[in-house]
């Protein structure tokens, strides 16, 4: 039974995680999430609060270089940051997380 039913089941959870966009990342910041919600209440200053945590990098001098980032941003537009000019070159897209919470990738060429 088990050899029919695995490939079955993988399949169905590789076509929810696509439909659902679940990945790595998002599984890391569910995971990890309280302790992301106790930072911004610690965040100082006046509302709307923003926030960037650096979440790593993959790539290298003969590839594309990509940055990970979380992003906290109560205006919820996590693409309008501070430091505007530095990701000017990039390709960015982004993944709502709840809570004013984005998961932002840059990919540089």
């Amino acid at each position: 039974m088990s050899v029919v039913a695995a490939p079955v089941v993988t399949i169905g959870l590789l076509a929810a995680s696509t439909y659902y966009q679940i990945s790595p990342e998002w599984i890391h910041f569910q995971l990890t999430r309280s302790h992301y919600m106790e930072l911004v209440r610690n965040l100082p200053g006046p509302s709307p609060k923003y926030q960037e945590w650096d979440w790593g990098e993959t790539g290298g001098a003969g590839s594309a270089n990509i940055f990970h980032s979380l992003v906290y941003d109560e205006t919820d537009n996590p693409l309008n940051r501070p430091e505007q000019s530095v990701h000017n070159e990039a390709t960015s897209s982004v993944r709502p997380c709840g809570d004013h919470f984005f998961l932002v990738t840059d990919t540089f060429q």
